[in-house]
């Protein structure tokens, strides 16, 4: 709060500068708003100011007629005008400069939101890239150990997938998320009949209700056949 503060006080005297140097002092801030905003209006607002301040400094008013009129000229220009310029544009020259408004800084629960988004999207590649692999490539799959959650020794990252013809009923409800009878029932059935070739094969052999393996059906990998 104390910062915005600060701020609003810091664009008010900047704002004031042309009552304060009568003038003279109109055409730098104006340059410094010409190139805080890279704005090319406002630069050639710059050097109507600097032209004036030429006039000023120019002409002799004691002279009278013409020299008089453009010193005076130059002097509404310098002071009254460039108050008016710098009043109207102040909030648009310091808005960068609140901390209401920074975009350089998101807050810490949005950053979080973001690192978890992109740890689960690497999650998902992993896990289709692992799943490619177990289709193509078995062999390497197996030496890989894709699936295999249960050995020790894994460097493969494969974004968590379960093999359910290969891990034990306790491994299979650990992470694949499944209630140990329901996994022992999976595991039971597997090894009586061979192995599952796909989730609709475990849906309709396994005899494990349809919504209770749908949660899991993420993970769930299927080697071609048991080692």
């Amino acid at each position: 709060m104390s910062n915005g503060r600060n701020t609003t006080l810091v664009s008010w005297l900047w704002a004031l500068v042309p009552a304060v140097t009568l003038g003279l002092g109109t055409p730098a801030i104006m340059a410094h708003a010409a190139v805080k905003k890279r704005s090319r209006a406002q630069a050639v607002a710059v050097a109507v100011y600097l032209a004036a301040v030429a006039a000023l400094f120019g002409v002799d008013r004691d002279r009278g007629g013409l020299d008089a009129a453009l010193f005076t000229a130059a002097m509404v220009v310098l002071l009254f005008v460039g108050l008016a310029h710098a009043v109207a544009i102040r909030a648009w020259v310091f808005a960068d400069d609140s901390p209401a408004v920074s975009r350089s800084q998101p807050s810490p629960v949005l950053e979080q939101q973001a690192a978890a988004v992109a740890v689960h999207r690497e999650t998902v590649a992993a896990r289709e890239t692992a799943r490619h692999l177990m289709d193509d490539q078995p062999a390497l799959a197996h030496e890989l150990r894709i699936g295999r959650p249960d050995l020790v020794g894994r460097t493969f990252p494969d974004g968590g997938l379960v093999d359910v013809n290969r891990v034990d009923a306790r491994t299979l409800a650990q992470h694949a998320h499944l209630p140990l009878p329901l996994a022992e029932q999976v595991v039971a059935v597997r090894d009586g009949i061979g192995g599952y070739g796909s989730f609709d094969d475990l849906v309709a052999l396994s005899g494990v209700p349809p919504h209770e393996l749908d949660p899991a059906r993420g993970v769930l990998v299927f080697s071609r056949r048991l080692g």
